[in-house]
């Protein structure tokens, strides 16, 4: 046991630290300074202390322990004489003779856990601990699993308690709550666990009652814009997050779902989670600029603040961006492309913006010739220094060039060079691309290529050039392995089939794995420009129950997937499914309609938005199809599409030419692609 004491005070002793203090333990009641005989020092004098321990005692024992102080001159003080009885000696963990807790019904973020009294044959019931654990795996059985696998519900353990109240908890999810008894030896019980599921969370963040945004700071090529925090009913103000938006016109930027589908460099902001200001940067003087602000919580659920107009001044800048090396490079030369590399130039204006052109005559040695002469490669964008270059003849010279512009819009020009593309080999294999590398050590199932040419391969792999990679990987354009996407991540934990690329180049990926860099991911997951895990897709959903094998977004920016699953985020769906731009399903999307009757292997969408599906299925709402169909735009069956009597075995890809025609392959017979009509 240790003793605690209040430090003297003496009128003599000025300095407190000089008082010596000593500790008596006796087995009988100690009434004054004459009875510390009949006790035994545990402590000689020792200055400047107010603690003891003591040790060696036995169990179930009555002691009495006496403090006294003394002064320089020998003066000595008793403090009030203390009792302790140690505890006896206890093995045996306190008794649940009901086990089972209850709950109060959980609301988006809390429950109340309550509980029948343990008892014990050595602690008191008032004495008896409690302490509440909570986890989302099955995985707290015993007092030790609750330990190092729950969280728990509070800091400290409590006595006498028999309910408590769980706080923090995450909307429209399912936890594990279980409570563990301690008696006073450090025996413990634990209750059965208890399986819960929170309420979901559909409510908006509630803005303030002046939703409008405030203008900061504004010169010619920046607007720093703030806003008043949202609140919500299931997130805390730090977990609101905010994404901030600009347009040339309020009316392209006023709703929810305008502002969410703004990506590129209208994009200010993306969500961040508890700021309330942001900064738009590389923006034209004497302009017009609209913003918006959407809030959002941790169920994706949205509100947008009021849209605000800022004009940014007139520019006093004259100078145009100095370019101390002007020399350009080429690299990755290919039939059909190569990569410009240049030195960033220089400017009092940080928001430097950068353009290729390219000629296949020499008249682009000025800012007035490439303009007038050459052919743009894509718009202006900032803090670039090299782009890859694509859509060229082969054995073919080209000038190149680059201009620099800053936000007044002066500009500067790079020195041209120039370069010639490689010959086409009719077919062959470009033995350039990976030059000597091993390849993947699997199936590769699906292919995507950006547009900075990067390519995006999908499979059942775990390894690129003896390279550890799982499933899903980039290369460069020369086919070496980009080793900058999804570093030291774990990738995909089974089979990718299927890669999509969304407009604001954040990828898509469906197939057979339950988890994405060790989150799970039950069959699809949006990943970043980089390769990791964009955590705010579908956030909290429970995903497909089966194979994902085709993917393809539409227009606005709405996702078809198809596979073997039969339902999504828990609802029923057959092998098709639409979803929003978060990743929730879109349940306006054949709506009532059973769906395919077998598997959808591919999905493509035409021009006028209608939607072809090709697989194992021989039916579509319960309407015979052999083995395609083309869907409506809300995902009913086109019955004006006439493919006959259809296929006799599966369909496995489709490409739609530019003049409306389609092309199938697949299992069928006698033959293995065809062409249909419009």
């Amino acid at each position: 046991l240790t003793l605690n004491w209040t430090a003297a005070a003496d009128t003599e002793t000025t300095n407190s630290a000089t008082l010596s203090y000593k500790v008596i333990r006796s087995a009988i009641p100690i009434t004054g300074l004459s009875d510390l005989s009949s006790g035994t020092e545990v402590m000689t004098y020792t200055a400047n202390t107010t603690t003891f321990s003591d040790s060696g005692l036995s169990a179930g024992t009555s002691y009495y322990y006496a403090v006294v102080v003394k002064d320089t001159d020998g003066n000595e003080s008793l403090y009030t004489v203390k009792e302790v009885k140690t505890l006896t000696s206890d093995s045996t963990a306190p008794v649940v003779s009901t086990p089972t807790l209850g709950t109060t019904t959980p609301t988006e973020t809390n429950v109340t856990v309550s509980w029948t009294a343990a008892t014990d044959t050595e602690t008191a019931a008032s004495n008896l601990k409690y302490k509440v654990y909570y986890s989302t795996s099955n995985n707290m059985t015993t007092s030790a699993d609750a330990k190092q696998n729950g969280t728990p519900a509070m800091s400290e353990w409590v006595a006498g308690i028999t309910s408590y109240p769980v706080t923090g908890l995450l909307p429209g999810a399912q936890y594990y709550i279980t409570v563990v008894a301690r008696d006073e030896g450090g025996n413990e019980t634990v209750y059965t666990t208890q399986t819960l599921t929170t309420k979901t969370d559909t409510t908006a963040p509630v803005l303030p009652a002046v939703s409008t945004l405030t203008e900061g700071t504004v010169t010619s090529s920046s607007a720093e814009i703030s806003w008043s925090p949202a609140t919500d009913n299931a997130n805390t103000a730090a977990q609101i997050s905010y994404k901030v938006v600009k347009a040339a016109s309020a009316g392209l930027i006023d709703t929810v779902a305008e502002a969410d589908a703004i990506t590129g460099t209208d994009l200010v902001m993306d969500y961040t989670a508890g700021t309330t200001s942001a900064t738009a940067t590389g923006l034209n003087h004497s302009t017009d600029y609209y913003f918006a602000v959407i809030a959002k919580d941790s169920s994706a659920n949205k509100s947008i603040y009021q849209t605000k107009k800022i004009t940014t001044p007139v520019s006093t800048d004259t100078t145009a961006p100095v370019i101390s090396t002007s020399t350009l490079s080429s690299s990755s030369v290919s039939s059909t492309g190569f990569t410009v590399s240049w030195t960033a130039a220089t400017d009092t204006d940080t928001n430097l913006q950068y353009l290729v052109y390219t000629s296949t005559s020499d008249n682009i040695s000025t800012v007035a010739d490439a303009e007038a002469n050459g052919t743009a490669f894509g718009s202006y964008e900032p803090g670039i220094t090299s782009k890859t270059i694509t859509g060229l003849t082969a054995s073919t010279t080209y000038y190149y060039t680059v201009i620099v512009k800053d936000s007044a819009g002066n500009k500067s020009i790079y020195t041209k060079n120039s370069v010639t593309t490689s010959s086409a080999s009719s077919g062959g294999i470009d033995t350039s691309f990976n030059s000597g590398g091993s390849g993947t050590g699997g199936t590769v199932n699906s292919i995507a290529v950006q547009t900075d040419g990067k390519i995006l391969v999908g499979g059942y792999f775990t390894s690129y050039n003896e390279t550890f990679q799982e499933r899903i990987i980039r290369l460069n354009t020369d086919g070496t392995l980009d080793t900058a996407f999804n570093s030291g991540g774990a990738g995909a934990s089974n089979t990718v089939y299927s890669i999509a690329l969304q407009a604001d180049s954040k990828i898509l990926i469906g197939g057979e794995f339950n988890s994405y860099n060790a989150t799970s991911q039950m069959r699809i997951a949006r990943l970043n420009t980089d390769g990791t895990l964009d955590t705010a897709f579908n956030s909290g959903g429970a995903g497909a129950n089966g194979y994902i094998y085709s993917i393809a977004v539409q227009a606005d920016s709405k996702i078809l997937i198809g596979g073997d699953f039969t339902t999504f985020n828990g609802t029923s769906q057959g092998r098709i499914a639409r979803l929003n731009a978060d990743g929730t399903l879109d349940a306006s999307f054949n709506s009532g309609g059973a769906g395919a009757g077998n598997n959808v292997r591919f999905i493509a969408v035409q021009t006028d938005g209608k939607i072809l599906i090709g697989g194992g299925f021989s039916s579509y709402n319960a309407t015979s199809q052999g083995y395609i169909a083309r869907l409506n735009t809300d995902g009913t069956l086109d019955t004006a599409f006439n493919s006959g009597e259809g296929f006799n075995q599966s369909l496995y890809s489709i490409a739609v030419q530019a003049d409306g025609k389609i092309l199938i392959g697949g299992q069928f017979s006698p033959y293995h692609i065809v062409r249909f009509f419009q």
